[in-house]
């Protein structure tokens, strides 16, 4: 990362820690961010669009982006990258979460969120309008909350068009 890369990224969640911060954006910001955990929405939603015939590739698009998700962004994304979290440089921000014991970039909430969006989108653009609007509060969330640098969170967005890519190849690929 470039100096000035970091200094934006510093400045950006310095912004949002001065201004930002208050007691009842740290309870939204902190539910908002454990419904992103472990992709446990995304799950549920794909398990129940399994259920309703006409939204059966949607959820099955869906679990193949959940899982291609977890192999680009979990195990292979961030292990190569191996970024620091902010909150693990500065320690002076408080936490309202535990501090997370994986590496920063990229944020896979993020990436998770928004890849999910972009397959519900796919298959109809209706119900992905709320889809998207979760994501990108699950996203400024990772920022608020102090974990995830702003670049970590576009990296998660971009990580998010190729798990879409893979996920919508393999659904119509295996079950056309």
């Amino acid at each position: 990362m470039t100096d000035a890369i970091i200094k934006l990224d510093y400045a950006a969640l310095n912004a949002i820690q001065n201004h930002m911060r208050c007691k009842p954006m740290d309870k939204l910001m902190t539910a908002v961010t454990k419904l992103g955990d472990k992709g446990l929405v995304w799950i549920i939603t794909a398990f129940t669009m399994l259920f309703i015939p006409s939204y059966r590739k949607c959820g099955l698009s869906l679990i193949f982006g959940l899982a291609a998700g977890l192999v680009y962004g979990n195990l292979i994304a961030k292990n190569l990258v191996r970024r620091n979290r902010p909150c693990w440089v500065d320690g002076d921000i408080p936490l309202l979460i535990e501090i997370p014991l994986d590496f920063s970039f990229p944020s896979c909430h993020t990436m998770s969120c928004f890849a999910a969006s972009f397959v519900i989108m796919h298959y109809d653009r209706l119900i992905a309008i709320p889809a998207l609007i979760f994501a990108a509060s699950v996203a400024f969330s990772r920022m608020y909350l102090y974990v995830h640098f702003p670049t970590d969170v576009v990296g998660g967005v971009l990580l998010a068009i190729l798990v879409y890519y893979t996920a919508i190849n393999i659904t119509e690929h295996f079950f056309p």
